[in-house]
């Protein structure tokens, strides 16, 4: 559980969580509700004992953070999204495979 520095109960989802959402909901193009149904999906794919944050959650969560995109999804071609242990990340057509491969 992660402080606010308010009054009420500590958060359940860190703000890399709430983070992580929000960018799959951009990506996407998802409203909030679909997006909890979608993480929900994803975790139970994976097994994962634990559920996605509310739509409320993400909502108001996701007016106190500062979302960036390392790379706006363009509109044309394929996006690769990555998860690793430094975070998600959102690459454009054929740039995952460059920065990986270190190939042209």
């Amino acid at each position: 559980a992660e402080k606010h520095g308010g009054r009420g109960r500590s958060n359940k989802y860190t703000d890399f969580a709430i983070e992580t959402c929000l960018t799959l909901r951009s990506v996407f193009n998802l409203p909030l509700r679909a997006l909890e149904g979608f993480v929900n999906s994803l975790l139970n794919l994976m097994d994962a004992p634990i559920h996605s944050p509310g739509y409320s959650c993400l909502c108001k969560r996701g007016k106190t953070l500062d979302v960036q995109y390392r790379t706006k999804p363009t509109t044309q071609g394929f996006i690769d999204i990555v998860v690793d242990s430094t975070g998600l990340k959102v690459y454009g057509n054929g740039e995952w495979h460059t920065r990986k491969h270190r190939a042209s």
